[in-house]
């Protein structure tokens, strides 16, 4: 699109597309963290900020891997450059998949105290969890298929549009489960509420 509002060869245009495509990659989480930050600022409960702050670093820590790759798209050359891009996009795809199964899904949750435990209602089957929590993690990892000899094959295009093809699978299986929790969180709320409120009532009478 830009080669074409200049009338540029779009073979001319290789460093400011890269950085084009780098910074159109980050506002979704340049967003995400500005929420959150607000978020953030607006709680006064020192133990519920901690959430909301992981979340931030959550969001955050998918800045190194786009920049390095784009630093690495516009020639800059290091050694080590290609290790450190695959370490920063690992720990980003890790860390979103914890925070998917802790926050998101609410499978594992943490008391006050620290101790950690699971959730005790489930609207599906049992054996889905752990299928959809597999998938999931192998699909965290997608971007890494062209490391292996059977995909090594297949030319960029293809490829590219596979990986998009697999992440919209990801995220639509991501909302059903994420849809399923918020559905136990309000109706947890909604019997906690009302046994307040019959409680109150009672100690009227």
């Amino acid at each position: 699109v830009y080669s074409s509002i200049t009338q540029t060869p779009i073979t001319d245009l290789h460093e400011q597309g890269m950085i084009l495509v780098a910074v159109l990659a980050s506002v979704p989480f340049l967003i995400r963290v500005r929420q959150c930050w607000v978020q953030f600022e607006g709680q006064h409960d020192a133990v519920l900020r901690i959430p909301i702050f992981l979340n931030i670093v959550k969001y955050m820590s998918a800045f190194p891997p786009i920049w390095l790759a784009a630093a690495a798209t516009l020639g800059f050359y290091h050694q080590n450059l290609p290790t450190y891009i695959m370490l920063t996009t690992s720990v980003n795809s890790l860390y979103s998949f914890l925070w998917d199964i802790v926050m998101d899904w609410g499978l594992m949750s943490f008391s006050r105290e620290g101790k950690c435990s699971t959730r005790q209602r489930f609207l599906y089957p049992t054996i889905t969890y752990l299928l959809v929590s597999s998938t999931n993690l192998v699909l965290r990892f997608a971007w890494a298929a062209n490391k292996f000899e059977a995909f090594a094959g297949l030319d960029a295009s293809t490829l590219v549009l596979a990986l998009e093809l697999v992440e919209v699978f990801r995220r639509s299986v991501w909302n059903m489960y994420r849809i399923e929790w918020e559905i136990i969180t309000v109706e947890s709320k909604d019997k906690l509420l009302d046994r307040k409120v019959a409680n109150s009532g009672g100690k009227d009478g």
